[in-house]
């Protein structure tokens, strides 16, 4: 990780941004529970849209005529409607939106490609959450446009949708250029995999929109449609992907303490909570999203001994490579004792004695930093659920139930109970300290006092994150036949 800043009320307005949108990268069925059900049903009878068709495909324009849509079909007003609710609900698409319009109207500068006031690693979440928003805004689309009252308004809001997801997604590309990738290429092993995750979730999202929404020219139900122009960018953001998993694995070392991730190449060995969820969970979005790679740029070396001059080789889709090394690691981390009495993830373990008199010490994790993060309960979270997708085994998904449920025990939430407890039970407002919170609500120990850093302040967003990558509905059929699992009966109970 990188040098900690200070926080400056300019980024700590930012920062409520960035939690706001970890927390509401929702699916279209929970957005569903917000609506009333008999506006649903007073829809319109829509153009015949096949079984393939995206649910945006019947609204947008030939592009002859799209000069004859009024501008207003473009304006933030028609964007904003096109996501409400009745008066009396919050929408959380609308929340999403507000969100996300926010942190790239105010602090996302277009001519750099990047948000100034982020350091290397937070920039790499805030690309991720991007992604990530803009796959919700994909899922919702279909439920957005059912509440239309004609064929009109929902040609317009469809217009307005594919605008806004367009907007957002260039604002990426132009992430992707603006990266300190070199700089980020020389840091710690945590710093490599936020980048990895990062632009699998974009892949993610451009496998999701060309799939549901742009399907390409051959397909018989679109044939008028070309393929989704950010398709074009697909192999290159693996490509980085690609780069930086391969230098981050050379962090996983079975000299020291039977295995796992070391944090820092440069510093003396330290096997963290944080490094080894993010290798796990990196991994497996290898296996899952990974379309593979046949680029060795830029590297010109063929020393295997250098981590950043190395050749990176070809790579294939789907390499039980990196399955393998999700399981290796969190079969390590599981048996590594870095979980606390409350069942949370402590951040991690020094070697007693290393260094001194150039010796390498006891080789062992024996020296423990009882320190707990919100974020290392949550990085695992996904990775979990992918190692479900991945091996069929629920063992996976119990571990992360259980994992979810030490949290919410250690805000203070009283989980037996039907009704929350009051504050005066909890001790008043700023209640006695649980763990990881007070009186139920998830805090780091540094916001009591106004003290954390960008690091630090950054943590309850990646938490949220990647619990809602956990908690989305298990697949009803493999994603990638042979390769994937599915849910049947006893694993949607489960979940």
């Amino acid at each position: 990780m990188a040098t900690p800043l200070r926080a400056s009320p300019r980024w700590a307005i930012w920062f409520l941004v960035v939690t706001v949108l970890g927390s509401l990268s929702i699916s279209t069925a929970s957005a569903a529970l917000y609506e009333e059900e008999p506006r649903l049903q007073q829809t319109v009878a829509k153009p015949h849209q096949a079984r393939d068709q995206s649910p945006l495909q019947p609204y947008l324009f030939a592009p002859d005529q799209r000069e004859a849509v009024p501008e207003k079909a473009f304006s933030k007003q028609t964007l904003l409607h096109a996501h409400s609710t009745p008066d009396h609900v919050v929408s959380p698409l609308d929340q999403l939106h507000d969100a996300l319009e926010v942190m790239q109207s105010r602090f996302f500068e277009l001519w750099l490609g990047t948000w100034p006031d982020a350091i290397d690693w937070t920039a790499a979440v805030m690309g991720t959450y991007v992604s990530a928003a803009l796959s919700t805004l994909t899922k919702s689309a279909d439920h957005v446009l059912k509440r239309s009252t004609n064929e009109e308004t929902a040609s317009a809001k469809a217009q307005s949708i594919e605008n806004e997801m367009n907007k957002y997604f260039s604002q990426s590309v132009a992430y992707y250029f603006g990266e300190n990738a070199f700089s980020i290429r020389t840091q710690a092993y945590d710093d490599m995999l936020w980048v990895v995750l990062g632009w699998l979730e974009s892949i993610k999202f451009i496998d999701l929109h060309t799939d549901s929404h742009r399907r390409s020219s051959d397909s018989a139900s679109s044939s008028k449609f070309a393929p989704w122009y950010g398709k074009q960018f697909k192999a290159s953001f693996a490509h980085r992907a690609h780069i930086f998993y391969e230098i981050a694995s050379h962090g996983w070392d079975t000299s020291m303490c039977g295995g796992g991730m070391t944090w820092n190449p440069h510093l003396r060995p330290y096997k963290n909570a944080i490094t080894n969820q993010l290798f796990i969970s990196a991994s497996m979005g290898m296996y899952l999203y990974f379309p593979g790679d046949e680029n060795s740029s830029p590297f010109v070396s063929n020393d295997e001994d250098d981590a950043y001059q190395q050749v990176v080789r070809p790579a294939r889709p789907h390499n039980h490579r990196y399955l393998n090394a999700a399981v290796d690691g969190y079969a390590w981390l599981k048996n590594s004792n870095m979980t606390n009495d409350q069942g949370l993830y402590v951040d991690g373990f020094h070697i007693l004695g290393w260094g001194r008199n150039g010796t390498k010490g006891t080789r062992k994790c024996d020296l423990r930093n009882e320190m707990v993060y919100t974020y290392n309960q949550g990085v695992l979270l996904s990775g979990l659920r992918q190692l479900w997708e991945g091996t069929g085994e629920t063992t996976y998904l119990k571990d992360g139930h259980e994992l979810v449920q030490n949290v919410i025990k250690a805000t203070g939430w009283r989980t037996l109970d039907r009704n929350p407890p009051s504050e005066a039970e909890n001790g008043g407002t700023h209640g006695r300290w649980a763990g990881l919170g007070r009186g139920g609500i998830l805090e780091e120990l540094c916001d009591a006092t106004g003290t954390c850093s960008q690091d630090s302040q950054t943590f309850k967003g990646i938490f949220f994150h990647h619990l809602t990558l956990f908690c989305e509905p298990l697949p009803d059929k493999p994603i990638v036949p042979g390769k994937t699992y599915s849910a049947g009966p006893a694993e949607k109970t489960l979940h």
